[in-house]
């Protein structure tokens, strides 16, 4: 966003901008080829609208890039891609909005009754134009909300995957706790442990903690814990 200072008198508009603007540019290569407007106040009506119309392209760009993003959020594409491309979106939002506040505001001004270098007509035009600068800024808001209603979303899938693994961790943790104390309890080689002289001790125990994990799957399973 590039901010014009316009200076108006009935005989003269002095503008002046840091950078340049496109929708200038456009107006005056139709002024140097005769095809402008025919007054000052046409030349300052269409500078205005060309101003607001840029806007609106941007804003229709913005929405588009919007879309796609929540297309590829309903996929199950790349999150952190998307959340990236989401905060910076918001941040356009706010930018674009920030310079538009201060432009609806002058378009209100120029409205006034003391205004008296533009006639009702011409202020007519202006509220048109103003109208539609007016549902620019109302389409930016419902877009940034729109863009956190996303951000909310990609959020509670993540929380959500990550309490299904820490779930999934949880159950799996709880079927080798008694294994491990077992398998540790019999590994500890001193004198005294059961079937230490079998030859089939090991295949027994083997298949007893086979049977202690089937029976640990059927409670979980029975108390509806996974």
């Amino acid at each position: 966003m590039v901010s014009i200072r316009l200076f108006l008198q009935p005989d003269r508009i002095i503008s002046c901008r840091k950078r340049k603007l496109q929708s200038v540019s456009m107006l005056s290569k139709r002024l140097e080829s005769s095809e402008g407007p025919g007054s000052l106040n046409e030349l300052f009506i269409e500078l205005l609208s060309g101003l607001t119309e840029r806007i609106g392209e941007q804003v229709i760009d913005l929405d588009g890039q919007l879309e796609i993003l929540e297309d590829h959020s309903l996929n199950n594409l790349n999150r952190g891609a998307i959340r990236e491309e989401l905060n910076n979106l918001r941040y356009s939002f706010s930018r674009l909005k920030r310079y538009l506040g201060p432009q609806r505001d002058a378009l209100n001004a120029l409205q006034s009754d003391r205004i008296e270098l533009l006639s009702h007509t011409e202020k007519l035009e202006i509220r048109e134009i103003n109208d539609s600068l007016t549902r620019h800024i109302e389409d930016l808001e419902m877009m940034r909300e729109r863009a956190i209603s996303e951000q909310d979303d990609l959020l509670s899938q993540l929380s959500e995957q990550l309490n299904n693994r820490l779930y999934l961790l949880a159950i799996i943790s709880g079927i080798f706790l008694p294994l491990g104390f077992l398998t540790g309890l019999m590994g500890v080689n001193l004198a005294g442990i059961p079937g230490a002289e079998a030859p089939y001790a090991f295949g027994f125990f083997t298949f007893g903690l086979i049977g202690i994990s089937l029976l640990l799957l059927w409670v979980l399973k029975r108390y509806r814990w996974f």
